[in-house]
């Protein structure tokens, strides 16, 4: 439940030039996007949607469920340890006030201990990393977040590309 910060996200990347596809997580779009990654057919990944637990009934089609904290620390170590290990330009940008739909002040899911819980786990398993670390004090949703999202993103892959410019032409 992460729409309206994917949408912004999407259109600010438009903007900028870039052919965007979004892959959705209920059903195969996250098995669809790894296999897609592996073979190198991107210039970047924006990935603003973590799996949540405690269930909800999203639709008739989907089931959200809400992370609690001890899920969120063990979820937060384990995007750390696959950022750690990326071998391109990484960077997490953490939006501090809540994580999906339901998650923000007064929602359903809000639940500040178990974003803490991730936040914190990833802060510990990126330190002394390459991976940048951005912390944003808005919602995923708002469209300040996914515009600044798509500017790391933006950024990383110029930087990327005029490096990989630079070594060809040496």
């Amino acid at each position: 439940m992460t729409t309206p910060g994917v949408d912004a996200a999407r259109e600010r990347l438009t903007e900028l030039g870039y052919e965007v596809l979004v892959f959705h997580t209920s059903g195969s779009g996250g098995r669809t996007l790894e296999s897609l990654a592996e073979q190198g057919l991107f210039a970047g990944i924006l990935d603003l949607t973590l799996s949540e637990r405690q269930v909800r009934l999203h639709n008739p089609s989907i089931t959200v469920i809400r992370t609690t904290a001890a899920e969120c620390a063990e979820l937060g170590r384990g995007v750390a340890a696959k950022l750690r290990a990326a071998t391109g330009p990484t960077a997490v940008c953490l939006p501090r006030r809540g994580l999906c739909t339901l998650g923000g002040p007064g929602a359903p899911y809000h639940d500040p201990h178990a974003d803490d819980a991730l936040f914190t786990a990833l802060r510990d398993g990126l330190r002394g990393s390459a991976t940048e670390l951005l912390e944003f004090d808005t919602h995923i949703n708002d469209p300040a977040f996914g515009r600044a999202a798509s500017e790391e993103l933006h950024r990383m892959i110029t930087a990327h590309r005029a490096t990989a410019g630079e070594g060809r032409a040496a």
